[in-house]
């Protein structure tokens, strides 16, 4: 069994009481599905079954499966991308909370760009990722699932935000999945909140405990939002930036079953 970096998390993570209905009846109760799943997910199980290698560029702190520059497509999928139960919490937050622009940093083989983008409603997402080969991939799922409003930008996180890459743009929904560096998550983190955070911005960051220090990091960036709502859901952390309807505070839950 593999312990989270926050081991409190496994004594206390029950403390959702005082979030709205809708969290607990909707947003995190995964037998409420929805219409894009079978899709995306049947596009996982075709690509779970390829043998195909790709060359991969990874800047970041690696991945689970080794330093292997060469990476089978199905162990990508099994590692890598983003899980069905937590995929279809993206969909229904971008559909709830009816989001128009988001950011992906991450795209891998599309699996969770599909989810944040299936249900067509919004205006744009923008995904980046620095690895060309797995980008390409991506683009092939998406274009297969008839996902529209989409922009692909094969580049580092860094050189995009230090050569303000995406210029003026504001976003309502910010998804960090890649890296996997304490120090680049903070770095990523204070560069956005600067310039590309919406009049409201829900801040969504993969994997925080990945490590100690993917968690240490995570608990720094929560101090600056004390008065959001946070949510702990062990694999992710959401912040919900501005959103004044919600009620303050940190709260450590997780995805009904």
């Amino acid at each position: 069994m593999k312990f989270p970096s926050n081991i409190n998390y496994l004594f206390s993570r029950k403390e959702n009481e005082k979030l709205p209905d809708y969290f607990n009846d909707f947003l995190l109760n995964n037998s409420v599905g929805n219409y894009i799943i079978k899709d995306i997910e049947e596009l996982r199980t075709g690509l779970l079954l390829s043998d195909k290698l790709l060359d991969i560029t990874d800047f970041g702190a690696g991945s689970r499966i080794g330093g292997n520059r060469q990476r089978k497509i199905s162990d990508i999928v099994k590692h890598s991308s983003t899980p069905e139960k937590y995929g279809n919490l993206l969909n229904k937050i971008v559909r709830y909370f009816e989001i128009k622009n988001i950011l992906e940093f991450g795209t891998s083989l599309g699996i969770g760009t599909a989810y944040l983008a299936g249900n067509n409603n919004i205006e744009k997402i923008i995904s980046i990722d620095a690895c060309e080969n797995s980008q390409n991939i991506a683009d092939k799922n998406l274009k297969k699932l008839q996902i529209k409003n989409y922009q692909l930008i094969n580049d580092s996180f860094d050189n995009i935000l230090d050569n303000q890459l995406l210029k003026d743009q504001k976003f309502d929904l910010i998804f960090i999945d890649g890296n996997h560096r304490g120090d680049a998550l903070i770095k990523y983190y204070n560069q956005l909140s600067k310039k590309k955070f919406g009049k409201r911005c829900i801040l969504i960051f993969d994997d925080i405990n990945w490590s100690a220090d993917m968690f240490n990091t995570w608990k720094k960036i929560t101090k600056n939002h004390k008065n959001n709502c946070i949510l702990d859901i062990y694999r992710m952390g959401i912040i919900f930036y501005a959103y004044n309807e919600l009620p303050e505070g940190y709260y450590k839950t997780e995805l009904k079953k």
